[in-house]
């Protein structure tokens, strides 16, 4: 019987990860959202909209870009997708690192 219940439980979890939760997925750069809050969200920000600059799978945090010009760090579920990214975004902020770790100290070879 528990070899039975650990069969069905494997069965489950892949169908739960497919199954396309958003609010434990992590939203891609130029996500327009709103935000709706949880308990870490300061009331203020509440119905507030803004653009995802950056966001990390551990802990769900995303950064925000409000249409105020100020910038937030919120969890994903303390967010609603209003739009989805084009894909025809420009980025205007070159403030991510987007180096390697292969080119360090390459001058140094000469």
């Amino acid at each position: 019987m528990l070899e039975t219940e650990l069969c069905s439980s494997r069965i489950l979890s892949p169908f739960r990860e497919e199954s396309g939760d958003e609010e434990l997925s992590v939203l891609p750069r130029h996500t327009k959202v709103i935000v709706t809050g949880n308990n870490r969200t300061k009331s203020v920000l509440v119905g507030l909209q803004g653009v995802v600059k950056k966001a990390v799978g551990l802990g769900g945090w995303h950064w925000l870009v409000l249409k105020n010009g100020s910038e937030v760090k919120l969890q994903r579920n303390a967010l609603s997708v209003l739009e989805h990214p084009t894909g025809n975004e420009v980025d205007d902020d070159n403030d991510y690192d987007t180096s390697s770790g292969s080119d360090i100290g390459e001058h140094d070879f000469y």
